[in-house]
């Protein structure tokens, strides 16, 4: 909710959290993009908390907790979700539809996944890990933050492809802001709501290819869509 400071625990910041009573505040009167920055931090930092993170957690830590906490919002707040995704559009990204791919609506179009990815300032390439190589790395996917080369494996769809591809894509916006391990709680919170509003802007298509992914409804045919299509 929006707040005077004088409401305010600690009254010069802009945005606060009162895990006591489950309230998000966020100060009145700031421009929308700060808004919405600094309600998005506030979430980013509950996830954190609610993971026990702290200053001096690895950064895989972080990325887990970001990749997970984002699908299991997703899934207990789908109308603050959809909230959220309106506001992105209507102040950032106008006539994006991400509110109605973020609400599941059946009549909108199903999206191609992408091929490539603006992450800051960096491109990168988003490709299939085929089913053989996932099997003998033992993994569902990895990104060379050298060559900028991101894989998902092929067996992968819907939720399960969703938190793959969001853990892989933190690692690589924690590349660009220069956050590795022994990096503060703060910093991390603020790059990964920062290069997630950003990246909403900057790619439109894999946004909505990834809100048709966590879509809610489960007989949705968008929802078991795979990734083959973007090797």
């Amino acid at each position: 909710m929006a707040e005077p400071p004088a409401r305010f625990a600690r009254p010069r910041w802009l945005s606060e959290t009162d895990y006591n009573h489950q309230i998000i505040r966020v100060r009145a009167g700031l421009s929308p993009e700060k808004t919405l920055l600094n309600f998005w931090l506030r979430v980013v930092r509950a996830m954190h908390y609610s993971a026990g993170l702290d200053d001096g957690c690895p950064e895989e830590s972080f990325t887990h907790a970001y990749a997970a906490g984002l699908i299991a919002f997703i899934r207990a707040n789908p109308e603050v979700w959809v909230w959220f995704n309106r506001q992105v559009e209507a102040q950032l990204s106008p006539g994006a539809k991400y509110a109605r791919y973020a609400a599941g609506k059946p009549d909108v179009q199903r999206i191609a996944p992408p091929r490539r990815l603006l992450v800051g300032k960096s491109v990168y390439q988003l490709e299939t890990m085929p089913l053989e190589l996932s099997a003998r790395l033992k993994c569902w996917g990895d990104c060379n933050l050298s060559t900028r080369v991101m894989r998902l494996s092929a067996e992968l769809y819907g939720t399960q492809l969703a938190v793959i591809f969001w853990h892989e894509l933190v690692h690589a916006m924690h590349r660009e802001d220069g956050l590795d391990d022994g990096h503060s709680r703060a910093r991390f919170a603020r790059c990964q709501a920062e290069r997630t509003i950003e990246f909403m802007v900057n790619n439109p298509q894999a946004w909505r290819w990834f809100l048709c992914l966590t879509a809610q409804a489960e007989n949705d045919s968008r929802v078991h869509q795979r990734l083959r299509r973007a090797a």
